[in-house]
């Protein structure tokens, strides 16, 4: 047998693995990152209590992301965080008792942190199944679900799609058992029911900052549109080195115009903004924002190395971000 039988094979599959690993790394990301819309969403937990009644309550404060994938759910996933000092059962003492050490000890355990690992058909529905991480323990959890609403877009123009789901708990399991009273009173079992509204904003709606001084971001947008994005990269500096009193320099609205320009698929010109945001604000509160949002424009664009580069430095400066966890594990699985 030659070299060339041996080393043809070998060499096609290594050039077919590298064009593979090319394609896969300049392919743009399939999916819609929505956050959380608490306002819109439904919590709630309720208890059974001493076989007479039952007890329901809810967290008023959590943040989380949605990695939707429309064509194959099963693709999707969430990270999801709950404030565990919000939680509100309609009287105050409880609440606090339930926050001390007897319960959940929040000064301790401030968060729930819920992330999927897999989600997969389940007749009509779904299951979503991944680490829950109560009071210290972390178990798996498995949700039932189902897509409530889907895909569509509200009064405003954002674009929205909604879950409703639920599962049951034992809170022993968590070492949430409480004083001996309370804990023979409080059944173990704890009903949890979800309904998740996952928002994304129609950033065309968005306006800029109010406030005595002008918005760089209104400047930025009116620059953009008039005479392209390069002078109103040229504007920006010259508003900061020349004017600065003039203008209320917020990264936030920097950021806005780059989701208007990522939203009309103008990618290119969002990129260029969202550049401009990151050098300008690196070392100022906000920086995190503007690299999810380079991030998210990177990865629409296909640029994944890129787009993992900011997701990391997002997390850097805020290890919380639930949108830069979801779109950096899209990243790196796909």
């Amino acid at each position: 047998m030659t070299y060339r039988k041996v080393l043809g094979p070998i060499v096609g599959a290594l050039v077919f693995s590298l064009a593979a690993l090319a394609q896969s790394d300049t392919s743009p990301l399939q999916g819609d990152l929505y956050g959380i819309d608490r306002s819109h969403s439904i919590l709630t937990f309720t208890v059974n209590f001493a076989g007479l009644t039952k007890v329901q309550g809810t967290f008023n404060r959590c943040r989380g992301s949605i990695f939707f994938d429309e064509k194959d759910i099963t693709h999707s996933s969430v990270t999801v965080l709950i404030d565990v000092k919000s939680i509100n059962t309609g009287i105050a003492d409880r609440d606090q008792h339930l926050q001390s050490a007897d319960f959940f000890d929040a000064e301790k355990h401030s968060w729930i942190r819920f992330q999927s690992q897999r989600v997969q058909k389940a007749g009509d529905g779904y299951l979503v199944a991944g680490p829950l991480t109560l009071h210290g323990v972390t178990r798996e959890v498995v949700i039932p679900f189902a897509v409530l609403s889907p895909k569509s877009s509200d009064p405003w123009g954002n674009q929205r799609v909604t879950f409703e789901g639920g599962t049951s708990l034992n809170r022993r399991d968590f070492g949430v058992v409480g004083p001996e009273f309370w804990s023979r009173a409080i059944s173990d079992e704890v009903e949890i029911h979800l309904v998740i509204s996952g928002r994304i904003y129609n950033f065309s709606r968005i306006g800029f900052g109010g406030g005595e001084k002008k918005s760089i971001g209104e400047l930025l947008w009116q620059t953009v549109e008039q005479e392209g994005v390069d002078a109103a990269r040229k504007r920006f500096h010259e508003a900061r080195q020349q004017t600065p009193s003039e203008y209320e320099f917020r990264p936030w609205d920097v950021v806005v115009v780059g989701y208007r320009l990522q939203q009309s698929g103008r990618l290119k010109e969002a990129i260029s903004i969202l550049e401009l945001a990151t050098e300008a604000f690196a070392n100022e509160p906000g920086a995190a924002d503007a690299h999810t949002a380079l991030a998210e424009a990177y990865a629409r664009s296909g640029d994944r190395t890129r787009a993992i580069e900011q997701c990391e430095k997002t997390l850097g400066l805020n290890a919380d971000n639930t949108d830069a966890m979801e779109l950096l594990r899209h990243l790196r699985k796909n």
